[in-house]
């Protein structure tokens, strides 16, 4: 969407149904003449804004939209615990084996073969 109010371009994108309006203010030509308006997105994720064939703004969407969620950046003042162990697997020092674990056979005989 592309729209023009005194002195101030609106220029808002549509993703999945919720508008953005850009954070810059793009000013309008303000005499009495009619002025050609144009929005050119590239697929680079650029954009150029134009007013009677002059660029008047341009840059990358990321930059001029709040359009996606911001990264989250890890805090480097959060560590692990002193005690963190990384393995994947760790013994249960206090496991033990049922009672007549080891009494039992390893093989099965099948009485039929």
């Amino acid at each position: 969407t592309f729209a023009v109010t005194p002195k101030k371009v609106h220029f808002i994108l549509n993703k999945r149904g919720t508008n953005h309006l850009i954070k810059d203010d793009i000013t309008a030509e303000s005499d009495e003449f009619t002025h050609v308006y144009t929005a050119i997105l590239e697929p680079d994720n650029t954009f150029k804004v134009l007013v009677d064939g002059n660029e008047k703004q341009s840059g990358s969407i990321p930059d001029h939209w709040d359009i996606l969620p911001p990264q989250k950046i890890n805090d480097p003042s959060q560590s692990k615990p002193a005690d963190w162990v990384d393995e994947k697997m760790i013994d249960d020092p206090e496991d033990k084996k049922p009672e007549g674990w080891d009494d039992i056979s390893a093989e099965i005989v099948d009485p039929e073969a």
